[in-house]
């Protein structure tokens, strides 16, 4: 039986801790072609982009079609086949790595639901086409298209993904005074730090940095105005150990010193200020 595949494994191994993509491509199946039952060792994304068929999971047996995908996890015992009168055509992708669970949870995929419905656009079908179309590329291209086929994922699961932007700033709000990297509010989040900037960016139009920055500073006029500490005290207080430093972001964001930014605004009558 002669199958139209493509498959190209990317022998990328431990480059990155978030997502290892292993291997993507495509299948035009012939009628009633079947695969398995079989396991597989990493997460397996099939999009159906043509045709149907079914997929057999856990006991289940769901029955689908063009702009459908269906997940398999790591050790899962699985079977599916083309139907018979209108074979599929289906992409690819196989990924793991350690926010594999987190990715998947967000856009609503697990053993117990397995399988996803794209967008009206065919926002996930055309990020995965891109992906199986341009082959083998460099590891940092590849990895630029799985995040961009990532986010697809996600955009019809926007108040999911909104929480992850609320939970970073609320982590900010909380630990603004401390050292943050934005690895450290991502991971207060329980989300990668790249994907965070992603959806940070979507949502508030800003990066989680230029947030914090934001957030610090808007707090240091507060109590420049609202109190006597020295310049030094406030740039503790909101999270700079260095109030030189401190000192030249104010002016930098403000147009004056913090002490001459004080003496302009304390001089105002209070409707003024």
């Amino acid at each position: 039986m002669v199958i139209d595949m493509i498959n190209y494994f990317t022998g990328f191994e431990n480059l990155s801790g978030d997502f290892t993509v292993h291997e993507y491509g495509e299948e035009q199946c012939p009628s009633g072609y079947g695969f398995g039952p079989y396991i597989r060792q990493t997460y397996f994304i099939h999009y159906i982009y043509s045709g149907k068929g079914i997929f057999r999971a856990e006991g289940k047996e769901y029955r689908l079609k063009a702009g459908q995908i269906f997940l398999i996890l790591p050790g899962q015992l699985t079977y599916y086949e083309a139907d018979k009168d209108d074979p599929w055509h289906y992409r690819w992708i196989s990924f793991d790595g350690g926010y594999s669970e987190v990715l998947l949870r967000s856009a609503g995929l697990s053993i117990q639901s397995p399988i996803y419905t794209d967008d009206e656009h065919g926002s996930a079908g055309k990020a995965l086409e891109v992906i199986v179309q341009n082959g083998i590329v460099p590891f940092c291209q590849l990895m630029s298209e799985f995040w961009s086929f990532a986010d697809s994922l996600l955009r019809g699961k926007r108040p999911i993904a909104d929480s992850y932007v609320r939970r970073a700033k609320a982590h900010i709000h909380s630990h603004y005074m401390e050292p943050l990297s934005i690895g450290e509010i991502a991971a207060g989040a329980g989300i990668d730090r790249s994907y965070l900037s992603r959806l940070f960016k979507d949502s508030e139009g800003i990066s989680p940095q230029e947030y914090l920055i934001r957030y610090r500073l808007h707090l240091a006029k507060t109590l420049l105005l609202e109190t006597d500490y020295n310049v030094s005290s406030v740039a503790r207080l909101v999270g700079y150990s260095d109030a030189l430093d401190f000192s030249k972001r104010f002016k930098s964001r403000f147009g004056l010193s913090p002490l001459k930014w004080r003496k302009e605004k304390r001089s105002l009558s209070p409707h003024q200020v």
